[in-house]
């Protein structure tokens, strides 16, 4: 009886964590986990929106940074990928400046972006994924 629940265990798990391991192997930080809406309560968005960032810092190569992405994220946009300054244009969680966001954009992987001419500042992942860069390329100076 023990042998056939950790059985059923097992596979259940594997038909529940397949499908974002297949999509983790072709574009990483994507899934469910991460997804945030203006209607997503406040706690569950700065959790699913710190995994992200950790998520995309490890990725990019640099994971002892991702704890303080998550500070930065929070001082400059409140961890709400919708933020906008109203008065220097600057947008997305880590505040790029819209006129270097093309530039900027340009730089994310294609296989991660596979729409990139249309990856907006105001996607987490692809906001976070170009100060992940910057940060690899310069640090946070």
């Amino acid at each position: 009886m023990t042998k056939v629940l950790v059985t059923a265990a097992v596979l259940t798990t594997s038909v529940f964590l397949a499908p974002q391991s297949l999509a983790d192997s072709r574009r990483a930080c994507t899934g469910w986990q991460y997804r945030v809406e203006h209607s997503t309560p406040l706690r569950t968005r700065e959790n699913r929106i710190s995994k992200l960032i950790r998520c995309v810092f490890r990725e990019v190569g640099i994971p002892s940074q991702g704890n303080y992405a998550i500070v930065i994220a929070d001082r400059e946009s409140g961890l709400a990928p919708w933020a906008l300054n109203p008065s220097s244009g600057a947008a997305g969680l880590f505040q790029h400046i819209q006129s270097y966001w093309p530039g900027r954009a340009h730089g994310l992987p294609r296989e991660q972006f596979p729409r990139w001419p249309s990856s907006s500042v105001f996607h987490p992942r692809a906001n976070t994924w170009a100060a992940a860069k910057m940060v690899k390329a310069s640090g946070w100076g």
